[in-house]
């Protein structure tokens, strides 16, 4: 399977303008369809233990925090943790010191070792909106605004099918778990 992107969307908010926006569903069906992927997804949590038998955390799957998400799902599916990051971009200083906030996402069933290589792919721009010269409490709400839009299918409970890369098909149940950031976001 060749890795494409989702198609973009275009909504208007009030005092922003236009924002382009990536679904999030389709963003991590991509993630999870992904080939390239297969050896470092992970599908359940586990415990891991040193040679001394002490407890070590090292990815999210290790923690106890799955292993709380997934008894609350029913058996054979699985958690699949989203982590959002974003921080303003400068674009040029040509046509009017230009800015944008882009919005990043990717899934926790990935491993972090390959997660965090930007080579991957693992990270999908899911969000690009234009900055504009307002106080930064009405900057702040419009940026909320726009996140809020774009999550609003991750607000809605129960679980989403999914053909894996495997070709097997995967009741997932999608979880906000992280969000990296400065202090403005």
């Amino acid at each position: 399977m060749q890795y494409s992107f989702t198609t973009w969307h275009e909504h208007t908010i009030l005092k922003v303008g236009t924002i382009y926006y990536r679904d999030i569903i389709e963003c991590v069906k991509l993630l999870l369809r992904n080939r390239s992927f297969g050896d470092s997804l992970i599908y359940a949590p586990v415990r891991q233990y040193n040679s001394v038998g002490e407890r070590i955390y090292s990815d999210l799957h290790s923690l106890d925090w799955w292993w709380k998400m997934q008894n609350k799902h029913p058996e054979y599916s699985i958690s699949v943790p989203i982590i959002c990051a974003s921080d303003k971009a400068h674009l040029t200083n040509f046509s009017g010191d230009k800015s944008i906030w882009p919005l990043y996402m990717t899934i926790g069933n990935i491993l972090k070792d390959i997660r965090r290589e930007y080579s991957t792919r693992a990270w999908i721009c899911i969000r690009l909106l234009p900055t504009i010269k307002i106080d930064n409490v009405e900057l702040c709400i419009q940026w909320h605004a726009a996140v809020h839009h774009i999550l609003q299918p991750l607000y809605v409970p129960g679980s989403w099918s999914v053909v894996c890369f495997d070709g097997f098909m995967c009741k997932c149940y999608l979880i906000l778990n992280g969000w990296v950031a400065d202090w403005l976001e």
